[in-house]
């Protein structure tokens, strides 16, 4: 058993595969699904060998629905630096929420912080890497 107890890919399925496209009709439905199917078979295999892939898209779905309001919400934002600024600052709010981070307390921890921080530790500030500052 695979992932999340999932059957796995038998490794001689590609083998099969291109058996059965030598068979079938060139032009016919199954051949097309079997030449897909063939074309997609790295991805597939992604799929199923790593548990971190999805088996949907719902969740980038979602996250975008939230882009496609703060865009419609923010339609005139004054200024083409004002529109940069806004676009940075929805990025920082969804990447604290997509890493189950309040967003206020990443900011408030994160903005003094950017000033004293050498370049090559900056990617440490990062949502997916953050670790608040111990207070006393």
């Amino acid at each position: 058993m695979g992932r999340r107890g999932w059957p796995t890919v038998p490794a001689d399925t590609i083998t099969w595969l291109q058996k059965q496209k030598a068979i079938v009709r060139p032009r016919s439905p199954l051949c097309q699904a079997l030449t897909y199917m063939d074309r997609q078979w790295k991805h597939l295999h992604v799929f199923v060998d790593d548990p971190l892939v999805s088996a949907d898209n719902n969740e980038a779905k979602r996250l975008l629905r939230q882009v496609a309001l703060g865009r419609k919400t923010t339609f005139f934002v004054g200024s083409d630096d004002h529109g940069q600024h806004d676009a940075i600052n929805m990025t920082l709010v969804a990447s604290c929420r997509n890493s189950d981070i309040d967003p206020a307390k990443y900011l408030t921890d994160v903005l003094p912080r950017i000033a004293d921080t050498k370049v090559s530790k900056l990617a440490d500030l990062l949502c997916d890497r953050w670790t608040p500052v111990e207070t006393a």
